[in-house]
């Protein structure tokens, strides 16, 4: 599933325009945007109990990484998930 703003589908796959529209909570969030867009969505993420973040490079400064850890909510930053997604994966 994907959240964005402004495009309804890619690529055949389904797009929303924020996480409440999302047939399903996900357990962890994958932030893919530039850090000052990225407070509303957490704060949207923390309101409805979402508790995980994973961070991509790139994506989060210390401020940013800060006010998440204040809403309780865990945060993974410094590894880009498909770099681990690919060290975990039988070949």
């Amino acid at each position: 599933m994907g959240l964005i703003l402004y495009i309804r589908q890619l690529t055949g796959e389904v797009c929303y325009p924020d996480l409440k529209s999302l047939p399903k909570r996900p357990d962890c969030i994958n932030m893919v945007i530039p850090p000052d867009k990225a407070k509303p969505y957490i704060e949207e993420a923390a309101a409805m109990g979402i508790n995980k973040i994973w961070f991509q490079p790139g994506t989060f400064d210390q401020e940013l990484i800060e006010f998440t850890e204040a809403l309780n909510i865990q945060v993974v930053c410094y590894h880009c998930v498909l770099v681990e997604l690919d060290t975990k994966v039988v070949k």
